[in-house]
C-alpha cells in the first residue's frame, strides 16, 4: 500500500495543486511506513548488519513498487536493504510538514528517530548521534524524579517521551477525532 501511495502522489500533485502540501505529508507517512516495514523484516529475517564485513549477506526483498499476485521479488544484500531505508527516510524528511505531530501518526521527528536507530543498528555511530541529539533536543526526556514512576504506575508511560506509538488503544476518542478532522475537514 505505500508503494501505491508513492507511485500515484505525483500524478496527484498536479491534478490536484491546491493540495500539494496535504500529499507531501502522506507522501513522508508512506516513505516512513516503507522504511519501518523494510527494517522490521530485516530485523526477522536477516543476519545482523555487521554479519559480513561489508553487510553483503543475504537479507530482505526490496519491494518499491507495487507487486503483481504471483511476483516472486529476489532477496538483496543487507546492505542495500538498509541503503534503501535510509533513502526513504531522508525522502521523508524532505516531505513533512513539520509542524504537524501526532504520536499516533508518522512524523518528522518519528522519521529523525527511525533514522537514529536504524545507523545505530547499522554500526554508524556519528550519524546515529547526529539523529537521536535532533529527537532529544525536540522531544523532553522524563525527569529523574518522575523515571522509576512509570515503570510502576499502570498507565500510559511517559507521555512526553513517546515519539511515534503504534498502538493507539490508549488514544483518546478527541485524539483520534482530530487526527481524521483535518482529512475530513479538506476533501
Amino acid at each position: 500500500n505505500t508503494n501505491q501511495i508513492i507511485e500515484h502522489t505525483p500524478a496527484l500533485r498536479e491534478s490536484f495543486p491546491n493540495r500539494v502540501k496535504e500529499l507531501n505529508h502522506y507522501l513522508a507517512q508512506a516513505y516512513f511506513l516503507r522504511a519501518l516495514v523494510h527494517h522490521q523484516l530485516c530485523l526477522t529475517y536477516a543476519q545482523n548488519y555487521g554479519f559480513t564485513d561489508n553487510a553483503s549477506h543475504l537479507g530482505i526483498p526490496i519491494v518499491t513498487k507495487p507487486l503483481a499476485v504471483n511476483a516472486t521479488p529476489e532477496r538483496n544484500t543487507v546492505a542495500k536493504v538498509y541503503a534503501q531505508i535510509i533513502s526513504d527516510l531522508n525522502a521523508s524528511l524532505d516531505l513533512y510538514d513539520q509542524s504537524r505531530t501526532s504520536t499516533y501518526l508518522p512524523s518528522y521527528m518519528a522519521s529523525k528517530a527511525l533514522l537514529a536507530r536504524v545507523y545505530l543498528y547499522k554500526g554508524d555511530w556519528a550519524k546515529a548521534a547526529e539523529h537521536a541529539s535532533d529527537v532529544i533536543d525536540f522531544v523532553p526526556l522524563t525527569a529523574r524524579a518522575d523515571y522509576v514512576s512509570m515503570f510502576h504506575i499502570m498507565k500510559l508511560p511517559a507521555t512526553t517521551e513517546i515519539i511515534y506509538a503504534l498502538n493507539g488503544k490508549s488514544i483518546s476518542s478527541r485524539e483520534c477525532y482530530k487526527m481524521y478532522w483535518h482529512q475530513a475537514a479538506n476533501a
